[in-house]
């Protein structure tokens, strides 16, 4: 018996394992497959053979930490594979331009690139933009010859979001000036006029969707707000399931009413809502969260591509 309950656990641990470092695997796999994808194109920049990775950016040309941080991924996977050709590092280029980070903004200027190749000494720059999704990254890089100012290769990959990117990601949407890039869209943190909206999960049960949350306020004193019924669950054929049921900070309401709290900043506050009607063969789902103000200013969170769990 006790080598069975050995093997047991010892199985178990190794799923537990493998679940954690499953995402780290595959991003630096893919991280390997776009260094890769640089090195076989290299043969499309002109005579100087020396390359710099600059920093990825957002939407909407917004820079953040997740940007420096794979872009010095990228160009430490590059130099590994460096052979006739050399790989600028971060330190090498804050010399040339004096920033500690610096990305092209789209659409390129091909005055910029054909400048920084000059004073950089550079024939390529690899440059891209990070796309936010639930559950994965899309990074879209170019290479570009600095001699044309031209994108002479590119590639867009899918990277699974590891606990490192996400921490990188929420670091980003702290900052204020960075909020704009997610647009609100497949992130599981939005904060909209001083609210914060941080969604835990959507899940089907045996009658009905649930979706849980939290809410937080951002403003200087305590505000009530108001939980609104026309919060909102879409399919991917656009069809919206009822609100049967609301409850936040420990009130509950049913659906033709509002549920209201009195919100102190900083301080979590705890809601579900209840969805009915909602078929067994949904994957994913976009959630609506709604709630307005004393004053009916509303305040609204959008996420995208949720996936119910069972």
């Amino acid at each position: 018996m006790k080598r069975v309950q050995t093997a047991f656990y010892a199985s178990l641990i190794l799923s537990i394992l493998l679940l954690l470092t499953g995402n780290g695997f595959t991003y630096q796999k893919e991280i390997n497959e776009l260094a890769a994808f640089v090195d076989m194109n290299m043969d499309k920049i002109a005579s100087r053979k020396r390359i710099v990775v600059v920093d990825f950016l957002y939407d909407k040309n917004i820079s953040g930490k997740l940007g420096q941080f794979l872009a010095d991924e990228l160009s430490k996977g590059i130099s590994k594979k460096a052979n006739n050709y050399e790989v600028l590092n971060r330190n090498q280029l804050k010399s040339i331009v004096g920033a500690n980070d610096f990305g092209l903004k789209q659409p390129y200027d091909q005055k910029e690139i054909k400048d920084l190749g000059s004073k950089a000494k550079v024939g390529g720059v690899v440059s891209g933009t990070i796309g936010v999704f639930k559950n994965y990254i899309r990074l879209s890089i170019n290479l570009i010859s600095t001699y044309s100012g031209k994108v002479v290769a590119t590639k867009t990959t899918d990277i699974p979001v590891s606990e490192k990117v996400k921490d990188l990601l929420k670091e980003d949407f702290e900052e204020g000036s960075k909020k704009a890039s997610f647009k609100g869209e497949y992130l599981d943190i939005i904060e909209h006029n001083g609210i914060r909206f941080e969604l835990k999960q959507c899940k089907q049960l045996d009658r009905a969707t649930m979706c849980s949350f939290t809410i937080t306020s951002k403003k200087n004193e305590t505000w009530r707000f108001y939980l609104s019924n026309t919060s909102s669950l879409y399919d991917e054929n656009g069809v919206n399931y009822v609100v049967y049921e609301m409850s936040l900070g420990g009130r509950t309401g049913q659906s033709n009413y509002y549920v209201y709290s009195d919100l102190v900043p900083n301080v979590s506050e705890n809601g579900v809502i209840y969805f009915e009607k909602v078929p067994d063969t949904l994957k994913t789902v976009d959630f609506t969260i709604a709630l307005y103000d004393e004053s009916n200013k509303v305040y609204k969170a959008v996420f995208k591509g949720i996936e119910l769990k069972r």
